[in-house]
This record gives structure tokens, C-alpha cells and sequence, in this order.
């Protein structure tokens, strides 16, 4: 999740807080996840907080919410 976030924005991220995380249901070897994932910039600072929801077909895995520094050096 974080590496695609860092791929989009063109630069670094790094992980600050796992604000929340929530496991509703374990899965399987080999399962197909799919992340469904929002990013909001805080104003007037580099973090912002992204919010996922994590299914596989249409049972509900996981959500989570971390807060993530975002390095302006372009990779």
C-alpha cells in the first residue's frame, strides 16, 4: 500500500502511526486482496492519512488508518 502511494506521489513516505487497524477476517494463501484506499493531506504539514478498506470477493478483511510522512526529495 505504502509503495504505491510513494510510486503516485513521486517520492518518499514513511510510516508515522498506525492510527487504527481492525482484522475482521483471516484469509487464505494465495487469496486476491483488494485495497480500496482514500489519502488525505493534513493542511499546512507533509503527512497525510490513508485510509483503507481490504476485501477478498465481498468479505471484509481488514481497515486500516495510518498516518504517513511525505518526503518532498523525488526518487
Amino acid at each position: 500500500l505504502l509503495v504505491k502511494l510513494m510510486i503516485w506521489k513521486e517520492t518518499s513516505i514513511r510510516l508515522k502511526e498506525m492510527n487504527s487497524v481492525k482484522f475482521f477476517s483471516p484469509v487464505q494463501p494465495g487469496a486476491i486482496l483488494k485495497f480500496e484506499s482514500k489519502v488525505a493531506q493534513e493542511p499546512d504539514s507533509d503527512f497525510c492519512i490513508v485510509s483503507s478498506k481490504v476485501t477478498c470477493e465481498s468479505r471484509k478483511i481488514a481497515q486500516l488508518k495510518l498516518k504517513v510522512s511525505v518526503n518532498p526529495t523525488i526518487l
